[in-house]
């Protein structure tokens, strides 16, 4: 049995963000934090599955949610830095309420940066996975000092070309370039192939999460 848990964390620009922590009735191990894109939250389909996939592995997961109220901030550094912050609050108090020795980091496009900026904060102390869906420019450097499952398609205007080479040469993660899949790693005008697109992505996500 899992229980649903409202995390209500103060933010430093004033607001409650309520992120919400599933824990499971016998102690889990492991703790999946998805840190969702700006317009790509934690129930859309994609992630909404692999949460669900964590789920039925008995991990314990934390849904990060970014909702509106980081609308104060411009899309600079700035922003990065409260959501890195504030995503930490939530992060720590969940690790203090159990006894974790793994924690998979799951980030979706600005979502991947936060999860670079948290890595060398938990890497010490527990063994720490990471998967990287629809990474931007800034998450580069990341991936390459930390390496993990990266997915990112031909058609996301975000992530070019030149940028998919750098990760392939600088990075020994795992690359899936899916052709012809947007920033939201769907295939446009194509429902029943980008079903079984995510259906692919949950299966290599299983695998990498059970190792």
């Amino acid at each position: 049995m899992v229980k649903l848990r409202k995390l209500c964390i103060e933010s430093n620009n004033g607001h409650t963000l309520h992120h919400s922590f599933y824990r499971q009735e016998r102690n889990s191990n492991t703790l999946v934090i998805i840190i969702p894109g700006g317009k790509y939250n934690c129930d859309r389909p994609l992630l909404h599955y692999i949460r669900k996939l964590a789920l039925d592995k008995k991990f314990d997961v934390l849904s990060i949610n970014f909702d509106s109220h980081f609308k104060d901030y411009d899309f600079n550094e700035s922003l990065f830095d409260a959501l890195y912050v504030e995503t930490k609050k939530a992060i720590d108090h969940c690790l203090n309420q159990g006894t974790y020795h793994t924690i998979n980091l799951i980030g979706k496009s600005m979502g991947s940066l936060v999860m670079g900026q948290l890595i060398a904060d938990y890497a010490v102390n527990f063994k720490v996975k990471r998967i990287y869906l629809t990474p931007i420019e800034k998450t580069i450097p990341y991936i390459s000092a930390w390496n993990g499952l990266v997915f990112t398609g031909t058609r996301d205007p975000l992530f070019s070309k030149k940028m998919q080479e750098a990760i392939l040469k600088t990075s020994k993660s795992k690359v899936h370039i899916i052709e012809d899949a947007n920033h939201a790693l769907e295939l446009k005008g194509k429902i029943s192939d980008t079903m079984d697109l995510h259906k692919k992505i949950i299966m290599i996500c299983d695998a990498y999460m059970s190792d």
